[in-house]
């Protein structure tokens, strides 16, 4: 008698690997117009967060056990148990410290290593920890037909957090050549890759002028690559920028 053979199931492709149209179909959702709030809210309660589980972090008991749990460690406490044993069948008189000290000293050891060790643990955890919130993934959402817009705790760009070119480049993505970047004073290069996103996108880009800056550093850069459609006085951008809203492009 031989066994029927089992129905072949086929393997599932990771979402990166699968075809857009079919994910999106999978994901009831619509690139376009993106989820309701009504669904949001359904889609948290029956699924939850879009989040990876964290493991249970262990107690410090278990912390300084598992420092104990080293082969070498438990070497050394094996022996401070023989050393011990040979410092009870010493003759009687002799001192406290001539039996036991041995013993004593390997102790000491054990306890300073299991200290070193947890505290190391707990450094290395806390490192961890840090690195993975400067590495926090970033996204932007579509909610009813529109862009919603988050504050979001990522990771540093120029060595600063907020930072102006992640604000600049998702904004051009989002709204191409509706985009209106304006630079003021300020220190360093931040803004020259997001202002040459705006260009790219169609957007415009008005910088303060050096006379009236503080620091001609954010402003000047975006100003020398060329990238500016009007380079101001501080107190005639206000005005500019009502002219451009109301569609005065001149």
């Amino acid at each position: 008698m031989t066994e029927a053979p089992r129905e072949s199931r086929p393997s599932r492709r990771p979402p990166h690997a699968d075809d857009i149209d079919q994910l999106i179909a999978g994901l009831g959702t619509d690139p376009t117009m993106g989820l309701s709030s009504a669904e949001v809210e359904e889609r948290l309660a029956r699924i939850g967060p879009n989040r990876l589980s964290e493991p249970p972090r262990k107690s410090t008991i278990l912390s300084l056990a598992g420092q104990l749990a080293n082969p070498l460690v438990l070497t050394l406490l094996g022996a401070a148990v023989i050393a011990t044993l040979v410092g009870l069948s010493q003759r009687e008189g002799a001192s406290f410290l001539s039996k036991f000290g041995d013993a004593l000293a390997i102790l000491l050891i054990v306890i300073v290593n299991a200290l070193l060790g947890f505290v190391q643990e707990r450094r290395a955890e806390a490192a961890m920890l840090a690195l993975k919130s400067m590495t926090s993934p970033t996204a932007r959402v579509r909610r009813n037909g529109t862009v919603v817009i988050a504050i979001e705790d990522g990771p540093l760009v120029n060595f600063c957090k907020p930072a102006v070119d992640p604000l600049f480049a998702s904004a051009a993505e989002v709204w191409g050549n509706k985009v209106l970047a304006l630079v003021l004073t300020g220190m360093g290069a931040d803004g020259l890759a997001g202002a040459k996103s705006v260009v790219a996108a169609g957007g415009s880009v008005v910088a303060q002028d050096e006379a009236t800056s503080v620091v001609w550093g954010m402003p000047g850069q975006v100003t020398n690559a060329g990238l500016c459609s009007a380079v101001l006085p501080l107190p005639e951008i206000a005005a500019r920028l009502t002219r451009l809203f109301v569609g005065d492009r001149s």
